[in-house]
């Protein structure tokens, strides 16, 4: 298949990569790593061990569109790092890139017909899921442009790979009894200093937030999406819990972020619309979260904490109107009559979430 280096970045010069640099652990370069043109629907990223937990991380798609874009093609920029596979159902060869999937999105964005790659192989006799998560963890942290991880997101990814009983690092210490993965403390600082080398970017105290985080362990390990409130709002207005009411409802699409103090804010708007003949509809959005645990966290933060301060409210003006042994039950009737005509939605993050998510209140 004939490859052009041509397209809006402007032409490409494999040429003028420097040296590849020592392979991921596990790996070995073919060619020696020489920088290769290959066509761009040939490559695919691989998601199973990215440490990152946004599927579409938008704001470094963004950042890293502008960059390329606003500049000349920068070859500091290491190459994608891949290796060659067939696809199981087609039979098809393609490319599954370890490292640059944000670049790769983006020549897919721009149309820019090929894709450079250092192309790698795994060394016989190595786990392949362990490499490929070092391969992918290492491209994060020490490649350019590298994004920065949360210790959360790097908690979660320990975390998943733990439930999934897959290796930190080959040669982590197994239980003589059962022959099963022992991930204890010993071994995620041997991970996390010696084989990583997690402390070449992060401040020191990075460990024991992460290694606490990987000991609570996460609800739920899945990837989520993040996107602009614009693009949040035109996504609720047609879907279908919006389109066929629009004329019926007021809209508000609002963030959660930092919710125990925010939500209460939304309490005065909510009482100069009770008694209009539309519905206010609230559609809440995060753009701090970087798990799912996060966004369910604050989900339920947002409601429990406008929640408490309508009752908090209602107590006050209750108190010393109402016999003690009514006061609950009439604080309770205020609550839910202060919410009568509200629904509260959230946008649908987590990957799991095919519809906008229902809000009890």
């Amino acid at each position: 298949m004939q490859v052009t280096n041509l397209g809006p970045l402007g032409p490409i010069d494999v040429k003028k990569f420097p040296k590849a640099p020592t392979p991921s652990r596990g790996y070995r370069w073919v060619d020696d790593g020489s920088v290769r043109l290959v066509p761009i629907e040939m490559c695919r990223p691989d998601r199973k061990f990215d440490p990152n937990t946004l599927a579409d991380d938008e704001d470094n798609f963004k950042k890293v569109l502008i960059n390329m874009k606003n500049d000349v093609f920068d070859y500091a920029y290491e190459a994608g790092h891949a290796t060659k596979e067939i696809d199981p159902e087609t039979g098809e060869e393609y490319y599954e890139l370890t490292s640059s999937r944000t670049r790769l999105r983006i020549f897919n964005y721009l149309n820019q017909g090929a894709y450079p790659i250092r192309l790698m192989e795994l060394i016989p006799g190595h786990n392949s899921d362990t490499c490929a998560w070092m391969a992918s963890f290492e491209a994060d942290i020490c490649h350019r442009p590298a994004r920065h991880l949360t210790y959360q997101q790097i908690a979660q990814q320990l975390y998943d790979l733990m439930q999934r009983k897959i290796a930190w690092y080959e040669g982590q210490t197994c239980n003589f009894i059962d022959n099963e993965l022992v991930y204890g403390l010993d071994e995620f600082n041997h991970w996390y200093w010696e084989v990583a080398k997690v402390d070449r970017k992060y401040d020191a105290d990075m460990s024991k937030k992460i290694w606490n985080k990987v000991q609570s362990g996460f609800i739920t390990t899945e990837k989520i999406n993040t996107k602009s409130s614009l693009e949040i709002k035109t996504e609720f207005m047609e879907s279908k819990v919006i389109r066929h009411r629009e004329n019926e409802v007021k809209v508000n699409v609002i963030s959660m972020d930092n919710p125990q103090a925010n939500a209460p804010s939304n309490i005065f708007p909510i009482l100069r619309e009770r008694n209009s003949d539309k519905k206010t509809v609230f559609c809440l959005y995060t753009t701090k979260s970087k798990t799912a645990s996060e966004v369910l966290t604050t989900r339920k933060l947002w409601k429990d904490s406008i929640i408490s301060k309508v009752s908090e409210i209602a107590t006050f003006f209750l108190d010393g109107e109402v016999p003690e042994r009514y006061l609950d039950s009439a604080k309770e009737d205020k609550v839910k009559l202060f919410f009568d005509n509200v629904e509260v939605w959230s946008y649908n993050h987590l990957e799991t979430e095919k519809e906008m998510v229902r809000i009890a209140v």
